[in-house]
């Protein structure tokens, strides 16, 4: 029987004859003299077991096929795509052992081929992934800036994934394209796109220290991968320079690691206070309505441990502690500080008592027995410190000898 004969028991619909089949195909195959043609088909098969069969082949007659480029080609463009990425990655494998005539000749086909419109989705992936990752030195020599620009606007993913990748060893092509553009590019569902658009804003280091509010945007992305590039890109600016808008702006993100690293870097810029850095105070005023329940303890940690001496001082802050004692999502802890914190500035002047009075007087009325009982004890403090100040609490004094 010719190999087409037994290469044909494959389609029948019994596993005992399509094994068969196999068995002796197997016996006949040699990895040195190979029937390609039996390889293509078998490796492009929609049957497993078939596939199985043909890919191993594939394998191991890589040392013949990979030497011709037009097997190259074909097997780079094989109807399956499990089978176009195991020859994709032979191919790969096999490019330190061409010459450069070689190379380039096939990083020139394989151009002209992605630039083509893809048939179907990912017809064109294999010729990709060899630009993109054995060949994007030549791709990039090969592609002046137009061209590559033509290919990140292609309409397939295989073309825009290698334009990408000759962007990024283009110098100046965040410039050139645009950080829109750019940061657009770094919001793609294609791992490779992403990745190259994070390449070229990673070489523009002093552009983006220029302007790092760029960044702001792709820290928000559903992307974990981008979200951490442009952590990593935030160490390597000075956001400080920002000043409070920019600062805020960036604590104004609804992701927790974003928010962490905001909170690192307004407390370093505190630390600087009096010498360029900011205004605790004007910090809190900024913070105290912040959807975050970590920022707006933070925001009362900030309070506690900075907020000066005044009833000017303490004013500033009554929105911030009115969020943590009637927050709908209570901190108990953050709570009892507040509460405490209130008490020892009312005990300080009777302006700061007016202001502690009127805020515990509003937690006395609540009904969380633990929330009233320790507001009703700090406005005792309070009243007792300052008697003519008006609250809930009235003070009956006893007279000598009475009862307690």
């Amino acid at each position: 029987a010719s190999h087409a004969e037994i290469a044909a028991l494959r389609a029948r619909g019994g596993a005992r004859i399509v094994d068969l089949g196999l068995e002796e195909l197997r016996r006949r195959f040699d990895p040195s003299n190979p029937d390609l043609e039996l390889v293509f088909e078998l490796a492009g098969a929609p049957k497993d077991l078939v596939r199985n069969y043909g890919l191993a082949w594939l394998s191991e007659s890589a040392r013949v096929w990979t030497r011709n480029e037009a097997w190259t080609l074909r097997f780079l463009g094989i109807g399956h795509s499990e089978a176009r990425e195991a020859a994709a990655r032979l191919v790969i494998a096999a490019m330190p052992a061409l010459g450069a005539a070689e190379r380039r000749s096939l990083a020139t086909k394989l151009l002209e081929l992605v630039e083509k419109p893809e048939v179907e989705e990912g017809a064109l992936a294999g010729f990709a992934m060899v630009l993109r990752t054995a060949l994007t030195d030549l791709a990039a020599e090969l592609c002046p800036l137009e061209r590559a620009l033509a290919l990140v606007g292609a309409a397939n993913d295989s073309a825009i994934s290698v334009g990408a990748a000759v962007l990024a060893r283009t110098p100046g092509a965040l410039a050139l394209l645009g950080t829109a553009r750019v940061v657009q590019m770094a919001q793609h569902e294609k791992a490779v796109v992403r990745g190259a658009a994070l390449t070229m804003l990673d070489a523009a280091v002093l552009e983006l220290r220029a302007s790092p509010s760029i960044l702001f945007g792709l820290l928000e992305s559903d992307w974990d991968d981008v979200r951490t590039a442009a952590l990593a890109l935030l160490d390597r600016v000075d956001l400080v320079g920002l000043g409070l808008e920019g600062l805020v702006g960036l604590a104004d993100s609804t992701r927790a690691d974003v928010q962490q690293k905001a909170r690192a870097l307004l407390s370093s810029a505190l630390a600087h206070d009096g010498e360029g850095g900011l205004d605790v105070h004007e910090l809190l005023g900024r913070l105290a309505q912040h959807p975050s329940a970590p920022m707006r303890a933070w925001a009362v940690e900030l309070a506690l441990a900075h907020l000066k001496a005044g009833f000017v001082r303490l004013a500033k802050c009554e929105l911030v502690f009115r969020c943590v004692l009637f927050d709908v999502h209570p901190d108990r802890q953050a709570k009892r500080r507040v509460i405490d914190f209130l008490a020892e500035r009312g005990e300080q002047d009777e302006n700061q008592a007016e202001l502690a009075a009127h805020i515990l007087g509003d937690v006395v009325r609540t009904r969380t027995r633990d929330d009233h009982d320790r507001a009703l004890s700090a406005l005792t403090r309070v009243q007792l410190a300052f008697p003519a100040v008006c609250s809930s609490v009235r003070l009956v004094t006893a007279a000598p000898g009475a009862a307690p």
